[in-house]
Formats: structure tokens, sequence, C-alpha cells
């Protein structure tokens, strides 16, 4: 699921990326969602225990922090540091990324994917 907050699409937009989002969505119809805002936030948190969410990839500090009331989901944050540590190094609920580049990033998320697949197979 990607969430396109204000900000998000507008840099989208800027770099050209919307297109191959909307490429990447009609491959992958059961794997890529993508949506603007959601209007009620309720659904977030609906989508998040849903159960059909593995994980959610974010800057924001405040998401980190949220995702630890949904133990099955995943934060996988892309920055080079947290100002809640206690989410990567108590709760273990959540990853950081660092932005060094978009190989870097793919790596470190499909990682993370093979590993909640493992955990779940167990």
């Amino acid at each position: 699921m990607f969430i396109k907050l204000n900000a998000t699409q507008y840099a989208l937009d800027a770099y050209g990326f919307d297109t191959k989002l909307d490429k990447l969505a009609d491959s992958y119809p059961d794997n890529f969602i993508q949506t603007p805002l959601w209007k009620q936030y309720g659904h977030v948190i609906e989508f998040f225990d849903s159960g059909h969410c593995w994980a959610e990839l974010t800057d924001s500090g405040s998401m980190q922090e949220e995702l630890m009331y949904f133990p099955n989901v995943l934060s996988l944050t892309v920055r080079l540091n947290t100002d809640r540590p206690e989410t990567v190094f108590q709760a273990k609920g959540n990853i950081l990324i660092p932005p060094i580049n978009r190989v870097w990033i793919t790596q470190f998320v499909k990682a993370a994917r093979s590993e909640r697949l493992g955990a779940l197979e167990k």
C-alpha cells in the first residue's frame, strides 16, 4: 500500500515517478496498491490491523511509534537516525534503512520481507 501524502505527491510529480508507480500498480495489482491520502485516519488504522499489511515504509517519526500497536506490521524507516530509538532497540518493530540509494533501500525491503515470510512459516 502506497499512500500518497500531499508532499509525497508533489515529489512524485516533480521527479516524474508518478507514471512509474502507475506501471508498478498495473503490473502487480494484488501486491501493490497506491492511493491518495485517506480522509479518515481510522481507515489507515483498520488497514494496519487487517492482516493484509506486513510493513509500512516511512520517514515519519510518529508512524514509527504508532506501528508499535500492530505487532504484525513492521516499520521500515528511511532515515539515517531516529528520535525514537526504543522502536528499534527495545520493541524491535522498526528497521532503520539509510537512504543511501534506491538499490540499498530495495535490498533492505526485500530482506525484511523475506525474513517476515520466514517467520510466518515457522
